[in-house]
């Protein structure tokens, strides 16, 4: 496998902007976040939405190889209308999109599942420029490893905090 440098890492939420209400806790784990990359030579960057991320990464000509969203379920419930077609215009292209999500139970309304999460990777398709599924997995608490989820197996519906 080659070995692809991490020269930059862009961090999106509300809570960075300077006028958001109670974001100094928010601004504090960014700096110590950032910390941890002084050193190695990596550029931190925040942004306060996706379209600000966007924006940045198009006008400094640097489109990400690799985009993680960890633990946003808001971005889960928008992913077709909103985040999907930003990574299509943004992602290199056979660049990754990787998702780690809750999830309801798997039947509705129960907490069955509820700790487990869900993890999906989207692949850039060079000569679709759409996006395409390459794994679902679901983690278990306690188990070491991810299962790979069936193609005709449906993910539950994304949770909230």
């Amino acid at each position: 496998a080659a070995q692809v440098p991490v020269t930059a890492v862009h961090l999106v939420d509300p809570q960075y902007d300077g006028d958001a209400k109670g974001n100094d806790q928010h601004r504090a784990a960014l700096g110590q976040f950032a910390a941890w990359f002084v050193e190695r030579n990596v550029d931190i960057y925040a942004h306060t939405s996706m379209e600000k991320f966007a924006f940045h990464v198009r006008q400094a000509q640097a489109l990400p190889l690799v985009v993680l969203q960890v633990d946003c379920s808001e971005l889960t419930w928008i992913f077709d209308s909103q985040v999907q077609p930003m990574l299509e215009e943004v992602l290199f292209y056979g660049g990754l999109f990787c998702a780690l999500t809750a999830r309801e139970g798997a039947a509705q309304g129960t907490s069955s599942g509820a700790t487990d999460a869900w993890g999906e990777v989207w692949r850039l398709v060079p000569e679709s420029g759409r996006l395409r599924t390459v794994s679902r997995l679901r983690f278990r608490p306690g188990e070491p490893e991810g299962r790979l989820l069936d193609e005709d197996e449906r993910m539950p519906p994304a949770v909230g905090h």
